[in-house]
């Protein structure tokens, strides 16, 4: 990832106009110094499905700011685990939605903790700021938690873990369709392996992704 020196000395976000909470947190940032926090819109341009998106910025760019702010939406916003792995110091409140990752994040040592409306956010972020050991050692940890817990073995363990347990209460399923496969064909996987036609499981041959 990119040097925390090479990152941008700026708090940035940018999303959906969703709710009400989120706008006062942009209002309330709007002002502050060395921040850069605003929405991207959603804008239907044809009937045919065919979008634009206004002051999008695709993640890699997040990742080239110092500081990143995480606003929870409506519900569950999946943004945290991206954030973390970019290296970047986040802030952020104690979230209402979790995933099952979530519960060993620690305040004050792999994000930087806020009030819930934010209301202290520009006095923490500039108190952060002046401490930039303190914010490069929560980016580090931060995102060394992520790379541990979200590595792809991590996640196919949870996802079979989970399988598992749920098959102990839930109902057999009926009806499976012929070309049903068991879950471990595709969780188990190694990289370049598929499922064939016909059911087989084979090795894919990689090619060179210029080629592709």
């Amino acid at each position: 990832g990119q040097a925390w020196e090479e990152k941008e000395d700026v708090l940035f976000w940018r999303g959906a106009k969703i709710g009400g909470f989120r706008k006062q947190v942009v209002e309330r940032m709007a002002d502050v110094p060395h921040t850069d926090v605003g929405f991207m819109m959603w804008e239907s341009i044809s009937t045919a499905g065919v979008n634009s998106a206004p002051g999008c910025l695709p993640l890699w760019e997040h990742c080239g700011k110092r500081y990143l702010a995480f606003l929870q939406g409506t519900t569950y916003s999946s943004r945290l685990k991206y954030q973390l792995l970019c290296g970047s110091t986040v802030l952020a409140t104690r979230q209402n939605w979790g995933e099952w990752w979530t519960r060993h994040v620690v305040p004050g040592v792999h994000f930087v903790e806020v009030q819930g409306n934010w209301e202290d956010a520009a006095e923490v972020y500039e108190s952060v700021r002046q401490d930039e050991a303190r914010a490069k050692r929560i980016a580090a940890a931060g995102r060394a938690l992520a790379l541990e817990l979200l590595h792809e073995e991590a996640v196919d363990c949870y996802w079979h873990t989970l399988i598992q347990e749920a098959a102990r209460v839930l109902p057999p399923p009926r009806g499976l369709s012929p070309y049903a496969r068991p879950i471990e064909d595709a969780v188990l996987f190694h990289d370049g392996d598929a499922i064939a036609g016909d059911g087989v499981h084979t090795a894919v041959i990689d090619v060179d992704p210029a080629i592709r």
